[in-house]
């Protein structure tokens, strides 16, 4: 799957979640900025040379891993980003709001991939 399930009401906080990922800004950084800014008491851990060990903390390999509800690992910035700002009251409860929001999101990680793209060629 994709993961699997995710166990926690939408009302419900994050026990004191735990976010994995390098020590740079990228792609865990909307997370750091959502949960400062709602004064979310979380864990940061910035890997420094181990990014292995990082890696190896989610079952896809990839970071961010964001660690919730006692060892839950869940992956995937932009999902991990739509997850905390729905839970924090970031995310527009409206369709046509929320579409555009995800759009703007989309569109922002498509041109990201575009210049990382011509970066290493």
């Amino acid at each position: 799957g994709c993961g699997g399930s995710v166990e926690m009401p939408m009302g419900a906080p994050l026990a004191k979640p735990k976010l994995v990922y390098h020590q740079r800004y990228g792609r865990a950084e909307p997370v750091r900025m959502m949960f400062a800014h709602a004064g979310v008491d979380f864990e940061d851990v910035q890997l420094l040379n181990n990014v292995a060990e990082g890696k190896a903390q989610d079952p896809h390999g990839m970071l961010p891993v964001l660690e919730v509800n006692m060892g839950q690992m869940l992956s995937q910035s932009i999902a991990v980003s739509r997850l905390v700002a729905r839970k924090n009251g970031y995310y527009p409860l409206e369709p046509a709001a929320a579409f555009e929001a995800d759009w703007l999101v989309d569109t922002y990680n498509d041109v990201l991939g575009n210049i990382g793209q011509v970066m290493i060629q």
